[in-house]
């Protein structure tokens, strides 16, 4: 049977009106149990601390041996960022998307206008980018630890 016939024999005048109103309670009844990403509850918390920036990514071919402001070489492929004013040290938990990744503050920067993190390949690699230039620049949220 047609979609035609079907609206005449069940709906009252065959309305188009009143085959979109059986569709709404079905599509609100299929999404009921649909919750967010637990890191997406989170950050919407009032008062939960969650901070909305700008982050880029930076590679060691972007300061090859450079130490970091833990007077040591950066490991590359730790779950690092560079922050400007953050302690050193300091636990902090990035989320982009539905992906987050716990990392510490272990440079200073990024020193680019509008931008508050700059990432290691081990942490935008956790968040879902291969390299640097595919990470680019994304706004990602972020709390301490």
């Amino acid at each position: 049977m047609s979609h035609q016939r079907l609206r005449e024999r069940h709906l009252p005048g065959g309305g188009g009106a009143g085959w979109v109103l059986l569709a709404v309670p079905i599509l609100v009844a299929a999404n009921a149990g649909v919750r967010p990403p637990a890191a997406t509850v989170a950050q919407a918390a009032a008062g939960a601390g969650w901070t909305t920036s700008r982050a880029s990514a930076y590679s060691a071919a972007d300061s090859p041996g450079r130490m970091a402001c833990t007077r040591r070489r950066v490991p590359w492929t730790g779950a690092l960022v560079a922050h400007k004013s953050l302690p050193c040290g300091t636990r902090i938990r990035v989320c982009h998307r539905a992906r987050c990744v716990t990392a510490r503050v272990a440079d200073r920067g990024p020193y680019i206008p509008g931008r508050d993190l700059d990432l290691t390949p081990g942490t935008y690699r956790a968040l879902g980018a291969t390299t640097a230039r595919g990470w680019g620049v994304r706004t990602v949220t972020w709390r301490r630890q």
